[in-house]
């Protein structure tokens, strides 16, 4: 008899949806499993989802401005520190001799100033008459030597300051990349501190990194698609794999103006500053992260795989009198399960969702969009959707 043609094998009704299902012959041939769910009143949350990792809103290298051999370095890995503190040193006898010999030219271009701006004073025998010059030419010069000695005096006085090392922020040491006897080369980013809300990128090469872990952060990628919906100051909800039960909440503090594109992939960077962490919450874990974009209660929703957008058209099929009618419908929030549907349907309405099925599983009872109805309710029964979309 099933060889004979297609039969109707079973009609069922699962909770207030509508199953039919349609069976394929002995062949094996795929068959299709029509199901309808009511048009009912929930709520309906929009998320975006994105991974990252904890890190330090505020980290900074810290780094001698001028070379030398290391003679002191007071932190190590772990070491609290504050603002200002004295954390490592260099040899500064040779930066102390500079100062003192630039101190020595920058005085006697002083006194070479001084003369040439009197002048040269002469008295006339006959007359008596004293008479004093100013050779213009001998003052200019001066002044530029006092100029030059000047500069050459500063950079040696900033040369001796920075043979100390300072904390430039408060906060807990991260890296120490260096040893009493080593030399130290200069660099750019020496004591240097980033802006709130921002990291500095450090590397092995720097002396010492230093963290603020009191304000953490998550750095995520999101998608082209989910960017539009996106704003500085969205409330985001953290969990952390690795770590159960532990929470935190965020907010959005910034998004990057430009995307980036990776096999012809485009994300945009967004990050999210995090409050009330779990003290259990390491500098580098993984990190998921929701962002709520949009919410509606108390609204008329369908599955959103009910569904079919083309462009701005939206629509999906309802069952009328036993006949398959694709109506077209307005969409207010659209989640990952549930879509507000504003125009186009009423309470009640049987909307059809369709999907293929192998012959050899079962059909009679498959499950509805999100492992069943939001909040364990019956489509048109009374328990609204609860929570994410």
């Amino acid at each position: 008899m099933v060889n004979a043609g297609l039969a109707v094998g079973l009609a069922a009704v699962v909770g207030a949806g509508v199953v039919i299902s349609i069976s394929g012959n002995a062949s094996g041939a795929g068959s299709s499993s029509l199901r309808t769910v009511a048009v009912r009143t929930g709520d309906v949350t929009a998320q975006v989802s994105a991974d990252g990792s904890v890190e330090a809103v505020n980290e900074v290298a810290a780094n001698f401005g001028t070379s030398g051999t290391i003679a002191t370095l007071s932190v190590k890995v772990g070491d609290a520190v504050t603002k200002g503190e004295v954390i490592a040193t260099i040899d500064a006898a040779a930066a102390e001799r500079s100062l003192e010999v630039a101190g020595l030219q920058l005085k006697a271009a002083k006194e070479q100033l001084s003369s040439a701006e009197d002048g040269t004073t002469t008295t006339d025998p006959t007359t008596h008459v004293t008479t004093t010059t100013v050779n213009a030419s001998q003052v200019a010069s001066a002044k530029a030597q006092v100029i030059q000695a000047q500069a050459t005096y500063d950079d040696a006085k900033d040369a001796v300051a920075a043979t100390t090392l300072y904390a430039p922020i408060s906060g807990t040491v991260l890296e120490v990349n260096g040893k009493v006897g080593q030399t130290s080369g200069s660099s750019s980013g020496s004591s240097g501190s980033s802006q709130p809300g921002s990291t500095t990128s450090s590397s092995s090469s720097d002396l010492v990194v230093v963290a603020n872990l009191a304000a953490l952060q998550v750095s995520v990628s999101v998608p082209e698609s989910d960017i539009g919906s996106l704003a500085v100051g969205q409330a985001a909800t953290v969990t952390f794999p690795a770590v159960s039960g532990a929470t935190a909440k965020g907010k959005i503090t910034s998004i990057d103006p430009v995307g980036t594109t990776s096999n012809s992939v485009v994300t945009f960077g967004v990050v999210v500053r995090l409050s009330g962490v779990p003290k259990s919450i390491r500098l580098g874990q993984s990190a998921s992260v929701t962002i709520t974009t949009d919410s509606a209660t108390g609204v008329l929703v369908v599955p959103s795989t009910a569904v079919t957008t083309n462009g701005s058209r939206s629509t999906v099929l309802l069952l009328k009198d036993g006949q398959q009618v694709r109506t077209q419908v307005t969409v207010g929030v659209a989640g990952d399960s549930w879509t507000e549907i504003t125009q186009g349907v009423s309470s009640g309405d049987q909307v059809v969702l369709t999907t293929s099925t192998s012959t050899s599983s079962s059909s009679s009872n498959q499950g509805f969009p999100g492992g069943g109805f939001p909040g364990g309710g019956i489509p048109g029964g009374g328990a609204a959707p609860g929570g994410r979309g």
